[in-house]
C-alpha cells in the first residue's frame, strides 16, 4: 500500500510533468507558484469584502445628536456655527467703533446713517423728508443692503451702500418711485 506522500508524488508528477520540463522546473515549484497564486486571488477577494462591508458602517454619533423634535442639539449649532458667531461680534465691535456718515445724493438730499442702532440695523436721516427711520440688514449680492417694510411715508424703503456711494430707494407721498444715488462727504 503507498502511502500518502507517495501519492501525492505521483499526482505532481503526472499532472506537471509536461509543464515542469518546458520551463526547467520541479513539480514542486510549479505547484508552490499555483497555491501562491490562489493565496493572492483569495487574499485579494477577502480585501475586496471588506472594503464593501465598511462602507455599511453605523455612525454612532448620528442618533446621539440628533434630539427627536427635527433639530440638533445646541452643542452641535454652536460648533457649526462658531465662525458665523465670532464674525457677527467683529462686526458688532466694528460698528460701535463707526462714526456717523453723511451723503449728498443727486437730487439734492443729504443721508445720514447712524451705526448705533445695533448688529444688523441703522437709523437713516433724510434732510427732506425730515424724518429718521431704522432699516434692518438684508442680504446683498455686494455691498449692504438694508431695508424697512414701514420706511419713509409708511412705505417700503431701501438704502443700498458700498465703499463710499450708496443709492436710497423710497416711494415718496405722491406714490412716485424714487431711486437716487449718494456719495459719502
Amino acid at each position: 500500500m503507498k502511502t500518502f506522500s507517495n501519492r501525492m508524488q505521483n499526482l505532481i508528477n503526472r499532472k506537471y510533468a509536461a509543464a515542469a520540463l518546458s520551463y526547467n522546473e520541479s513539480p514542486f515549484q510549479q505547484l508552490s507558484k499555483e497555491l501562491a497564486m490562489k493565496t493572492v486571488k483569495l487574499l485579494a477577494l477577502a480585501a475586496a469584502l471588506a472594503v464593501s462591508l465598511s462602507a455599511c458602517a453605523y455612525d454612532d454619533y448620528y442618533d446621539r445628536d440628533y434630539n427627536g423634535n427635527g433639530s440638533y442639539d445646541q452643542d452641535y449649532k454652536r460648533d457649526r456655527d462658531y465662525d458665523r458667531v465670532r464674525e457677527r461680534e467683529q462686526r458688532r465691535q466694528d460698528r460701535r467703533e463707526t462714526p456717523d456718515r453723511r451723503f449728498e445724493c443727486r437730487n439734492g438730499m443729504t443721508a445720514t446713517v447712524k451705526y448705533s442702532a445695533g448688529i444688523d440695523r441703522i437709523n437713516l436721516f433724510v434732510d427732506t423728508v425730515g424724518q429718521e427711520i431704522t432699516l434692518n440688514r438684508s442680504r446683498a449680492a455686494s455691498g449692504e443692503l438694508y431695508t424697512a417694510g414701514n420706511g419713509f411715508y409708511g412705505k417700503r424703503t431701501e438704502w443700498h451702500q458700498k465703499g463710499g456711494s450708496g443709492i436710497l430707494s423710497l416711494t415718496d407721498p405722491y406714490g412716485n418711485f424714487v431711486e437716487t444715488t449718494c456719495r459719502i462727504r
